[in-house]
Protein backbone atom coordinates (compact mmCIF):
# COMPACT_ATOMS: atom_id res chain seq x y z
CA UNK A 1 0.00 0.00 0.00
CA UNK A 2 2.83 2.86 0.87
CA UNK A 3 4.23 2.12 -2.84
CA UNK A 4 0.71 2.79 -3.87
CA UNK A 5 0.32 5.99 -2.36
CA UNK A 6 3.84 7.15 -2.58
CA UNK A 7 3.30 7.19 -6.16
CA UNK A 8 -0.14 8.69 -6.33
CA UNK A 9 1.45 11.30 -4.25
CA UNK A 10 4.66 11.86 -6.96
CA UNK A 11 1.93 11.80 -10.17
CA UNK A 12 0.25 15.14 -7.85
CA UNK A 13 -2.63 13.01 -6.50
CA UNK A 14 -3.90 13.91 -2.79
CA UNK A 15 -6.20 10.73 -2.24
CA UNK A 16 -5.63 7.17 -3.29
CA UNK A 17 -8.43 5.05 -2.51
CA UNK A 18 -7.53 1.29 -1.54
CA UNK A 19 -10.24 -1.13 -2.93
CA UNK A 20 -10.36 -4.89 -3.46
CA UNK A 21 -12.96 -6.96 -5.41
CA UNK A 22 -15.67 -8.39 -2.49
CA UNK A 23 -15.42 -11.48 -0.61
CA UNK A 24 -18.14 -13.17 -3.15
CA UNK A 25 -15.44 -13.41 -5.88
CA UNK A 26 -13.64 -16.74 -6.88
CA UNK A 27 -10.76 -17.24 -3.85
CA UNK A 28 -7.92 -16.64 -6.40
CA UNK A 29 -9.71 -12.95 -6.68
CA UNK A 30 -11.49 -11.83 -3.98
CA UNK A 31 -10.70 -10.02 -0.48
CA UNK A 32 -12.28 -11.96 2.65
CA UNK A 33 -13.87 -9.75 5.24
CA UNK A 34 -11.13 -10.43 7.43
CA UNK A 35 -8.55 -9.00 4.82
CA UNK A 36 -10.71 -6.62 4.08
CA UNK A 37 -11.15 -5.16 8.00
CA UNK A 38 -7.02 -5.44 8.07
CA UNK A 39 -7.22 -3.25 4.70
CA UNK A 40 -9.31 -0.40 6.87
CA UNK A 41 -6.43 -0.73 9.83
CA UNK A 42 -3.35 -0.47 7.27
CA UNK A 43 -5.38 2.23 5.92
CA UNK A 44 -5.72 4.33 9.05
CA UNK A 45 -1.67 3.25 9.49
CA UNK A 46 -0.31 5.15 6.95
CA UNK A 47 -3.02 8.11 6.92
CA UNK A 48 -1.75 8.49 10.51
CA UNK A 49 2.26 8.35 9.19
CA UNK A 50 2.21 10.44 5.92
CA UNK A 51 2.05 13.75 4.67
CA UNK A 52 0.52 15.01 1.30
CA UNK A 53 -1.44 11.92 0.54
CA UNK A 54 -4.34 10.23 2.14
CA UNK A 55 -5.58 6.95 1.53
CA UNK A 56 -9.52 5.62 1.27
CA UNK A 57 -10.61 2.20 2.21
CA UNK A 58 -13.14 0.86 -0.23
CA UNK A 59 -14.48 -2.70 -1.52
CA UNK A 60 -15.92 -3.04 -5.38
CA UNK A 61 -18.42 -5.32 -4.53
CA UNK A 62 -19.94 -8.04 -6.80
CA UNK A 63 -23.48 -8.49 -7.86
CA UNK A 64 -23.59 -12.45 -6.39
CA UNK A 65 -27.47 -12.07 -6.95
CA UNK A 66 -29.90 -10.38 -10.34
CA UNK A 67 -32.59 -9.59 -7.46
CA UNK A 68 -29.88 -6.99 -5.72
CA UNK A 69 -27.46 -8.56 -3.64
CA UNK A 70 -24.42 -7.81 -3.13
CA UNK A 71 -21.18 -9.58 -1.26
CA UNK A 72 -20.51 -7.04 1.44
CA UNK A 73 -22.61 -7.27 4.79
CA UNK A 74 -23.93 -4.55 5.93
CA UNK A 75 -21.80 -3.63 8.89
CA UNK A 76 -18.52 -3.80 6.94
CA UNK A 77 -20.24 -1.45 4.88
CA UNK A 78 -20.58 1.20 7.18
CA UNK A 79 -16.81 0.88 8.14
CA UNK A 80 -15.99 1.69 4.62
CA UNK A 81 -15.35 4.71 2.77
CA UNK A 82 -16.12 3.73 -0.69
CA UNK A 83 -18.46 0.94 -1.89
CA UNK A 84 -18.18 0.18 -5.07
CA UNK A 85 -20.19 -2.26 -6.90
CA UNK A 86 -19.71 -3.88 -10.12
CA UNK A 87 -20.59 -7.09 -12.62
CA UNK A 88 -18.55 -9.32 -12.47
CA UNK A 89 -18.71 -13.17 -13.92
CA UNK A 90 -15.84 -14.69 -11.64
CA UNK A 91 -18.21 -14.98 -8.57
CA UNK A 92 -19.57 -17.18 -6.52
CA UNK A 93 -23.08 -16.31 -6.49
CA UNK A 94 -25.82 -16.61 -3.74
CA UNK A 95 -27.60 -19.15 -5.92
CA UNK A 96 -27.92 -21.48 -8.54
CA UNK A 97 -29.79 -19.45 -10.65
CA UNK A 98 -27.98 -16.48 -10.33
CA UNK A 99 -24.43 -18.34 -11.30
CA UNK A 100 -25.73 -19.75 -14.36
CA UNK A 101 -27.17 -16.45 -15.23
CA UNK A 102 -24.19 -14.47 -13.93
CA UNK A 103 -21.50 -16.67 -15.62
CA UNK A 104 -23.29 -19.36 -17.78
CA UNK A 105 -25.91 -17.06 -19.81
CA UNK A 106 -22.93 -14.07 -20.29
CA UNK A 107 -20.53 -16.36 -21.48
CA UNK A 108 -22.86 -17.74 -24.08
CA UNK A 109 -24.80 -14.46 -24.69
CA UNK A 110 -22.63 -13.66 -27.39
CA UNK A 111 -24.17 -16.29 -29.70
CA UNK A 112 -27.67 -15.47 -29.08
CA UNK A 113 -29.25 -11.91 -29.74
CA UNK A 114 -31.93 -13.46 -27.64
CA UNK A 115 -30.05 -14.27 -24.64
CA UNK A 116 -27.91 -11.02 -25.03
CA UNK A 117 -31.41 -8.89 -24.81
CA UNK A 118 -32.59 -10.80 -21.66
CA UNK A 119 -28.86 -10.13 -19.76
CA UNK A 120 -29.37 -6.73 -20.92
CA UNK A 121 -32.41 -6.13 -19.02
CA UNK A 122 -31.78 -8.08 -15.91
CA UNK A 123 -28.30 -6.72 -15.15
CA UNK A 124 -29.62 -3.33 -15.82
CA UNK A 125 -32.46 -4.39 -13.24
CA UNK A 126 -30.26 -5.59 -10.89
CA UNK A 127 -27.64 -2.54 -10.93
CA UNK A 128 -30.86 -0.17 -10.34
CA UNK A 129 -32.00 -2.10 -7.62
CA UNK A 130 -28.44 -2.34 -5.98
CA UNK A 131 -28.15 1.57 -6.13
CA UNK A 132 -31.62 1.81 -4.90
CA UNK A 133 -31.05 -0.45 -1.32
CA UNK A 134 -27.37 0.16 -0.80
CA UNK A 135 -24.96 2.99 -0.15
CA UNK A 136 -22.94 2.64 -3.73
CA UNK A 137 -20.62 5.69 -4.17
CA UNK A 138 -19.86 4.27 -8.00
CA UNK A 139 -21.08 1.87 -10.50
CA UNK A 140 -17.23 0.59 -11.70
CA UNK A 141 -17.27 -0.51 -15.62
CA UNK A 142 -20.88 -0.22 -16.54
CA UNK A 143 -21.34 -2.12 -19.60
CA UNK A 144 -18.22 -3.96 -19.12
CA UNK A 145 -18.60 -7.91 -20.70
CA UNK A 146 -22.38 -7.16 -20.97
CA UNK A 147 -24.79 -4.54 -22.33
CA UNK A 148 -26.56 -2.41 -19.92
CA UNK A 149 -29.29 0.09 -20.30
CA UNK A 150 -26.94 3.19 -19.57
CA UNK A 151 -29.87 5.88 -19.59
CA UNK A 152 -31.42 3.89 -16.95
CA UNK A 153 -29.01 3.17 -14.73
CA UNK A 154 -28.01 6.88 -14.80
CA UNK A 155 -31.23 8.17 -13.59
CA UNK A 156 -31.81 5.60 -10.70
CA UNK A 157 -27.21 7.26 -10.10
CA UNK A 158 -28.70 10.27 -10.32
CA UNK A 159 -31.28 10.40 -8.05
CA UNK A 160 -29.54 8.37 -5.49
CA UNK A 161 -26.14 10.65 -6.01
CA UNK A 162 -23.89 7.38 -7.16
CA UNK A 163 -21.18 8.27 -9.75
CA UNK A 164 -20.52 6.15 -12.56
CA UNK A 165 -16.82 5.58 -13.48
CA UNK A 166 -15.02 6.44 -16.64
CA UNK A 167 -12.24 3.91 -16.45
CA UNK A 168 -8.79 4.48 -18.28
CA UNK A 169 -7.86 1.15 -17.57
CA UNK A 170 -10.34 -0.61 -20.45
CA UNK A 171 -11.02 0.64 -23.46
CA UNK A 172 -14.11 0.12 -24.14
CA UNK A 173 -15.15 3.44 -22.32
CA UNK A 174 -16.44 5.60 -25.09
CA UNK A 175 -17.77 8.94 -25.46
CA UNK A 176 -21.33 8.16 -26.41
CA UNK A 177 -21.80 6.42 -23.11
CA UNK A 178 -20.29 9.09 -21.45
CA UNK A 179 -23.10 11.27 -23.44
CA UNK A 180 -25.71 9.35 -22.46
CA UNK A 181 -25.10 9.01 -18.77
CA UNK A 182 -24.59 12.56 -18.78
CA UNK A 183 -28.00 13.86 -20.68
CA UNK A 184 -29.97 11.86 -17.48
CA UNK A 185 -27.79 14.34 -14.93
CA UNK A 186 -25.47 11.22 -14.03
CA UNK A 187 -21.96 12.50 -12.30
CA UNK A 188 -18.67 10.47 -13.00
CA UNK A 189 -15.59 9.35 -11.21
CA UNK A 190 -12.58 9.15 -13.40
CA UNK A 191 -10.01 6.50 -12.25
CA UNK A 192 -6.60 4.41 -13.70
CA UNK A 193 -7.64 0.95 -12.60
CA UNK A 194 -4.04 0.80 -12.27
CA UNK A 195 -2.58 -2.81 -10.70
CA UNK A 196 0.74 -1.76 -9.93
CA UNK A 197 1.83 1.84 -8.31
CA UNK A 198 3.78 2.79 -11.93
CA UNK A 199 0.08 3.12 -13.12
CA UNK A 200 -1.13 5.17 -10.37
CA UNK A 201 -2.89 8.67 -11.71
CA UNK A 202 -2.58 7.73 -15.27
CA UNK A 203 -6.10 8.55 -16.13
CA UNK A 204 -5.52 10.33 -19.52
CA UNK A 205 -7.68 7.58 -21.43
CA UNK A 206 -10.78 8.28 -18.73
CA UNK A 207 -9.84 12.22 -19.15
CA UNK A 208 -10.30 12.04 -23.03
CA UNK A 209 -13.49 10.51 -23.38
CA UNK A 210 -14.72 12.61 -20.26
CA UNK A 211 -13.16 15.88 -22.89
CA UNK A 212 -14.59 14.31 -26.24
CA UNK A 213 -18.04 13.73 -24.50
CA UNK A 214 -18.02 17.53 -22.95
CA UNK A 215 -18.10 16.91 -19.45
CA UNK A 216 -17.28 19.74 -17.31
CA UNK A 217 -15.53 19.86 -13.65
CA UNK A 218 -18.78 19.55 -11.64
CA UNK A 219 -19.78 17.06 -13.62
CA UNK A 220 -16.64 14.61 -12.55
CA UNK A 221 -16.15 14.18 -8.31
CA UNK A 222 -12.76 14.36 -8.55
CA UNK A 223 -12.14 17.13 -10.54
CA UNK A 224 -11.56 21.08 -10.22
CA UNK A 225 -12.74 23.77 -11.93
CA UNK A 226 -11.03 27.19 -13.06
CA UNK A 227 -10.54 28.21 -9.50
CA UNK A 228 -9.23 24.86 -8.87
CA UNK A 229 -11.68 24.26 -5.98
CA UNK A 230 -13.60 20.98 -5.92
CA UNK A 231 -17.08 20.99 -7.16
CA UNK A 232 -18.54 21.08 -3.49
CA UNK A 233 -17.35 22.08 -0.30
CA UNK A 234 -18.60 18.54 1.48
CA UNK A 235 -17.06 16.36 -1.52
CA UNK A 236 -18.21 12.84 -1.54
CA UNK A 237 -21.78 12.69 -0.37
CA UNK A 238 -23.00 12.01 2.96
CA UNK A 239 -25.42 9.55 3.41
CA UNK A 240 -27.26 9.06 6.67
CA UNK A 241 -24.79 7.33 9.20
CA UNK A 242 -21.65 7.45 7.12
CA UNK A 243 -19.06 10.58 6.67
CA UNK A 244 -17.74 10.72 3.70
CA UNK A 245 -13.70 12.45 2.78
CA UNK A 246 -13.99 15.78 1.76
CA UNK A 247 -13.00 16.40 -2.42
CA UNK A 248 -10.43 18.64 -1.50
CA UNK A 249 -8.20 15.75 -1.28
CA UNK A 250 -8.76 14.49 -4.71
CA UNK A 251 -5.90 16.06 -7.39
CA UNK A 252 -6.50 19.17 -9.65
CA UNK A 253 -8.41 19.36 -12.94
CA UNK A 254 -7.79 22.44 -14.20
CA UNK A 255 -9.78 23.94 -17.08
CA UNK A 256 -7.88 26.46 -19.98
CA UNK A 257 -10.99 27.34 -22.09
CA UNK A 258 -12.71 23.57 -22.18
CA UNK A 259 -11.49 21.91 -18.98
CA UNK A 260 -8.24 19.94 -19.22
CA UNK A 261 -5.57 17.85 -17.06
CA UNK A 262 -2.45 20.28 -15.68
CA UNK A 263 0.32 19.15 -17.59
CA UNK A 264 1.98 16.44 -16.82
CA UNK A 265 0.05 15.71 -13.90
CA UNK A 266 -3.24 13.80 -14.24
CA UNK A 267 -6.27 15.06 -12.60
CA UNK A 268 -8.52 13.25 -9.86
CA UNK A 269 -8.69 10.32 -7.54
CA UNK A 270 -6.27 7.70 -8.62
CA UNK A 271 -7.54 4.78 -8.76
CA UNK A 272 -5.35 1.37 -8.31
CA UNK A 273 -6.33 -2.46 -7.09
CA UNK A 274 -4.19 -5.13 -6.50
CA UNK A 275 -5.13 -8.80 -6.20
CA UNK A 276 -3.76 -11.33 -4.22
CA UNK A 277 -0.23 -12.26 -5.34
CA UNK A 278 2.28 -10.33 -7.10
CA UNK A 279 -0.12 -8.32 -9.42
CA UNK A 280 -1.48 -4.80 -8.40
CA UNK A 281 -4.11 -2.76 -9.19
CA UNK A 282 -3.39 0.93 -8.32
CA UNK A 283 -4.93 3.62 -9.86
CA UNK A 284 -6.70 6.68 -8.36
CA UNK A 285 -9.14 4.11 -6.45
CA UNK A 286 -8.33 0.61 -6.94
CA UNK A 287 -6.96 -1.76 -4.56
CA UNK A 288 -4.44 -3.07 -2.64
CA UNK A 289 -4.50 -4.95 0.11
CA UNK A 290 -1.40 -6.36 2.64
CA UNK A 291 -0.52 -9.19 0.55
CA UNK A 292 -2.74 -8.54 -2.52
CA UNK A 293 -5.76 -5.44 -2.77
CA UNK A 294 -6.87 -3.28 -5.10
CA UNK A 295 -6.42 0.86 -5.28
CA UNK A 296 -8.66 2.74 -6.81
Amino acid sequence: MEENLLAGKARGLEMVGITDHGPGSTPWVRATVGRIRRLIDEVRFYNERLEGIRALAGVESNIISLRGQIDVPPELVEELDLLLVGFHTQIVASSLVDQWKIFGRTALSRYSKALQERERVEVTKALVEIVERHPVDIVTHPGLRVSIDTAELARTCARRNTALEINAGHGFMTRAYAEVAAREGASFAIDSDAHRPGDVGRLDRAVNVALAAGLQPEQIWNARGDDNQPRSGEGLPRRPGRSRPNLDYFGPVRRAGAWEPPGGSPPGLGLSSRRPGPAARTDGVRKELPPGGRTL
